[in-house]
């Protein structure tokens, strides 16, 4: 070959270098081989890794679902109840009915330690009523028995009194009266105890 002549001679077509580096085609076909021996890795590195990212977001969405199941009063058909529906009849000694009077529910859940309460004010005819009080789970999380201690308090004109009480030990509703519907008469003036409708307070019937 002369000099200056960058002619590639035919007897060089196989002239290559380990790594696939050609000695007359220069650095291209080692790029490419670079090219792929990086896409190997980073396919290589993709795949050991995904079981970990997998993981972290389920982590993620368990995280997600305690904090709903702790702090959300959102009634889906699909969550737990801690309080049942439930109304009720405020009555004096002589069972007639206590209007205007401010009757107080608290539910205590200590599994996690979170307290709640609502207020309602007797009709005319003494009638009080208290929404339901339903947990909600993204992930479809129950914890075990709930043990939720609820308390119905009437803040009547001798003070207030504990007109009902009970826990309840599961997430369904109404089981606080074994499934029936939730209508309780209280006595006002009554001594909160052991009644004959078998709840503690001044329960005189339930409906």
């Amino acid at each position: 070959m002369e000099p200056g002549n960058t002619k590639r001679p035919e007897n060089a077509a196989n002239t290559v270098a380990p790594f696939g580096f050609d000695l007359h085609r220069g650095p291209n076909v080692a790029s490419r081989s670079n090219s792929f021996r990086e896409a190997v890795l980073n396919s290589y590195g993709k795949r050991r890794f995904w079981p970990m990212k997998l993981a972290t977001a389920a982590i993620g969405l368990a995280i997600i679902s305690i904090i709903g199941s702790s702090c959300l009063d959102i009634d889906m058909g699909i969550g737990f109840v801690l309080a049942s529906h439930m109304q009720g009849t405020l009555v004096d000694k002589d069972m007639r009915p206590v209007p205007n009077v401010r009757v107080e529910r608290t539910w205590d859940w200590p599994l996690n330690g979170r307290k709640g309460a609502d207020v309602s004010v007797t009709d005319e005819k003494g009638h009080f009523e208290f929404p339901k009080v339903t947990r909600f789970s993204i992930l479809g999380f129950v914890p075990a028995e709930p043990n939720v201690q609820l308390t119905i308090t009437a803040h009547g004109p001798r003070g207030p009194v504990e007109i009902f009480s009970v826990i309840k030990k599961d997430y369904k509703d109404r089981s606080e009266t074994d499934g029936r519907p939730f209508d309780i008469v209280c006595d006002v003036d009554g001594e909160p105890g052991g009644t004959a409708s078998g709840y503690w307070g001044t329960v005189v019937e339930v409906r």
